[in-house]
């Protein structure tokens, strides 16, 4: 009886815990439901809390690193079946002209192009 008493005891005051917490209940994540962070909302950020969001914005937008993937077209010609962006420039490469082809041949070449465009390469075709 006496550790049947203790788990309801940590129970509860479990339950009481969790309901006073800044968190409130967002969407569900593998069915369980996901925590978010209410905000407080007299917060204001420091100049230098500015200054680090606005250094880390200008470096996420200036990268530019290149992603290329299959991306199958319809119009049977499956050596432009790669596609690739660096976020404001997007390409589509003829790769491997002049012989057949397989789909893993395709996203092979697309990987080893990806390699050569963040290398310093510049978009052919």
């Amino acid at each position: 009886m006496r550790p049947l008493l203790s788990i309801l005891a940590a129970t509860a005051l479990g339950v009481a815990l969790t309901a006073c917490t800044p968190y409130a209940g967002g969407e569900t994540v593998n069915g369980h439901r996901a925590l978010e962070r209410v905000p407080d909302e007299g917060y204001v950020p420091s100049d230098a809390e500015i200054a680090e969001a606005e250094q880390r914005s200008w470096e996420e937008a200036t990268s530019q690193e290149w992603s290329c993937w299959y991306d199958p077209t319809i119009n049977e010609n499956w050596h432009d079946d790669v596609f690739c962006t660096n976020g404001p420039t997007n390409h589509r490469p003829t790769l491997l002209p002049g012989q057949f082809v397989t789909e893993a041949d395709m996203r092979a070449a697309g990987s080893e192009y990806e390699a050569y465009l963040n290398s310093g390469g510049t978009p052919t075709n």
